[in-house]
Order: structure tokens, then sequence, then C-alpha cells
């Protein structure tokens, strides 16, 4: 059973949200970084980084997905769009609901 429907607090349910200026500013090295996280994730859970980047909805793959996304919003501290950008163009929504399911909000 699904609980009520919530809007996004970054986007007030629009679905659209922008990548902050810094995201832009930090360019090359936060691309570096958001590389390196992902290839991280992947090697300790011997998977690929085009797995985590995909389209697979596989719970392995996803769990993945969500340890990248945190550590990117941790340690780079980057705005949710941005991380759905580095992750296989994901919506920032999709970044959020991740979030949650690793800090255990959901």
């Amino acid at each position: 059973m699904r609980g009520p429907r919530v809007k996004c607090w970054l986007c007030n349910g629009t679905g659209s949200a922008e990548v902050s200026r810094r995201d832009v500013l930090l360019g090359p090295e936060l691309k570096g970084a958001t590389i390196r996280i992902i290839r991280e994730v992947a090697e300790e859970r011997g998977l690929t980084k085009g797995d985590i980047v995909g389209p697979c909805r596989e719970k392995r793959l996803v769990v993945a997905r969500d340890e990248a996304a945190y550590r990117m919003h941790k340690e780079l501290e980057m705005t949710l769009a941005a991380i759905g950008q580095a992750l296989g163009n994901r919506n920032h929504s999709t970044i959020l609901s991740a979030l949650r399911r690793r800090e255990g909000v959901a």
C-alpha cells in the first residue's frame, strides 16, 4: 500500500529543477569526482559503471545507485539535479527518494 503523494520540496511538484551555478563552475573537478565515486561503488559491488548509470531497476543496481547518490550528496555537496544528471539523467525527485531510502527516512 502506498502512502499519500507528497510534493517534492525542491521543485514544488513541477518536475523541474535547475543545476546550480556552483555545479557548473566546478565542472571538470566535479565530473572527475563523480566518476571516481561511481567507479568505487561499482568495484565494491562487482558491477560496471554502465550498470550504475543504466536504466535497469534490479534491486542490487538500485542499492548501488542509491549509495553513489548518497556519497555524491555528502562528499561533494552536489545538487539533486546534478546527481541525477551524473547517474544516467535521472530526475531530481528520484535522487531525493534514493537519499531518503539511504538515510532510512522513506
